[in-house]
């Protein structure tokens, strides 16, 4: 059985509308699981995605305590990525 439409490799979106337009690879996306302990609560609040556009900004709302930091330094800013962030609370209970 063959897929007509489907496609092998990378898939480019470009985004012309708005006042700036925005080119997304669908292969720059990392979604990453990480602990953070003492980054900043405004940047990365707790039980809400943030997405960062910036790993260079992103590393700034990090303090080097937890795996976050490891993680997002060791990815680099060379590949330009999107990285969405989940920091979850603790549960009281656990």
């Amino acid at each position: 059985m063959v897929i007509a439409d489907f496609h092998h490799g990378v898939h480019v979106t470009e985004l012309t509308e708005g006042s700036n337009s925005i080119r997304v690879v669908s292969t720059a996306i990392i979604g990453m699981v990480a602990t953070a302990s003492d980054a900043d609560a405004a940047a990365f609040p707790i039980d809400k995605p943030v997405l960062f556009t910036s790993l260079a900004k992103a590393l700034r709302a990090m303090a080097d305590k937890g795996s976050a930091y490891a993680l997002l330094n060791g990815t680099g800013e060379s590949f330009g990525a999107w990285v969405p962030l989940l920091q979850f609370g603790v549960d009281v209970a656990a």
